[in-house]
């Protein structure tokens, strides 16, 4: 396991020693050479993205992948500012986030209304793209053109408003 061992009492300093040094152990040579040679670009020469997505679960082990999510959840528990830091040493390689879907949907859900145990259980399979998440929008008539949709919720006549009370007309698929 690659997992950085930090945390937000760390310094900045920390941080970017901590960071520079798991990318010279564990981001392969060739990026790091194409890195140096010309950034992006030059990755995308020696580097496809079946071997960035064979590659990407030792990023995710890191914790760098989500460095401000709690541990437990596959981040490094760290502040904005030394997530930056992170970041900032890490981006000559082009070490972007796979499932994005998931990680900027699906996960801000699961922290605002998941259980510690459903988080436990999706956010480290997200992290390490093991399970791929994706939102759908589509509605007879109206596929992906939310201005189209015809399916409306309103509350049951008569009935004081509650939760419990809604009544969905039209159809999603």
């Amino acid at each position: 396991m690659s997992r950085i061992h930090l945390d937000e009492q760390s310094s900045l300093d920390d941080v970017a020693r901590a960071t520079t040094t798991w990318a010279d152990e564990h981001v392969p040579a060739e990026w790091r050479e194409a890195a140096a040679r010309g950034g992006h670009d030059a990755i995308r020469q020696v580097r496809t993205y079946a071997d960035y997505e064979a590659w990407y679960p030792t990023f995710a082990d890191s914790g760098l992948a989500v460095a401000t999510w709690p541990v437990p959840y596959g981040g490094l528990d760290l502040t904005s500012d030394q997530a930056r830091v992170a970041n900032d040493v890490l981006a000559p390689f082009n070490l972007g986030r796979l499932n994005i879907i998931a990680l900027g949907a699906v996960a801000p859900a699961l922290f605002t209304y998941g259980t510690d145990e459903q988080c436990r259980r999706f956010l480290p399979p997200m992290v390490r793209n093991e399970e791929k998440w994706t939102q759908l929008l589509s509605e007879p008539g109206a596929g992906s053109d939310l201005a189209s949709v015809q399916t409306f919720a309103q509350f049951k006549k008569g009935e004081e408003k509650k939760n419990d009370k809604w009544i969905i007309n039209g159809h999603k698929v």
